[in-house]
């Protein structure tokens, strides 16, 4: 998440959401096969899906467009894949099969 950190670090705007909620918002979205209004939808009622992100129970959910944002930055970087690659990769020396 390091590259992450360099390639979205911008001083304008609303404050950023913390990298890993963005991120795990992505693997829920490829887990459950989710578009990013899917998605978003499911981060407004899903309770399990808030905690999951690190989102406050009471608080914003991302929107889909955040969710796209990220991750066409991070598919712009080269970072994606290769952070998927790791995910699967983690999941798999632990025999985790979702």
């Amino acid at each position: 998440m390091h590259h992450a950190k360099i390639i979205l670090n911008t001083a304008t705007g609303r404050p950023s959401y913390p990298l890993l909620t963005l991120f795990r918002s992505l693997l829920l979205g490829v887990w459950h096969q989710l578009s990013d209004v899917q998605l978003a939808q499911c981060l407004y009622r899903d309770l399990l899906f808030r905690k999951f992100c690190g989102l406050e129970l009471d608080g914003d959910v991302l929107e889909a467009s955040t969710i796209g944002r990220f991750r066409t930055q991070l598919v712009e970087h080269d970072l994606w894949g290769r952070l998927l690659g790791e995910i699967n990769r983690q999941l798999e020396a632990r025999i985790i099969i979702i």
